[in-house]
């Protein structure tokens, strides 16, 4: 049980990482060409892997429902929108503290 929590801890982390490399990327968008968009497109592909691994498995497990959406940010829309209670408040502490504030735009979850 250990190892199994220690993995879904990773997986956490490592899509919180790409997140910030990704946002990072969309910050600067003005200086990506042809040649370093490649590296970069990489990014963005484990980025969404990783999104979406993260849906199935931390999602399940912090929401306690199998996903409807294909991506983790999607879930916490539908959370904010039709949810209430205890599925409310989480997606809205994720969006506050994790997402909104590295998002260039400034919010990432759509209200």
């Amino acid at each position: 049980m250990i190892e199994f929590l220690w993995n879904v801890y990773l997986i956490a982390m490592a899509t919180l990482v790409f997140y910030l490399a990704i946002m990072n990327l969309k910050r600067n968008k003005s200086r990506i060409n042809k040649t370093n968009g490649f590296f970069f497109g990489q990014i963005i592909i484990v980025g969404l892997f990783l999104d979406f691994v993260m849906n199935v498995i931390v999602g399940t497990l912090f929401f306690r429902e199998l996903p409807r959406e294909w991506l983790f940010t999607y879930r916490l829309n539908r959370h904010l929108e039709e949810s209430s209670g205890w599925r409310l408040r989480m997606a809205a502490w994720w969006c506050k503290n994790l997402l909104d504030p590295f998002d260039p735009a400034g919010s990432h979850c759509g209200r």
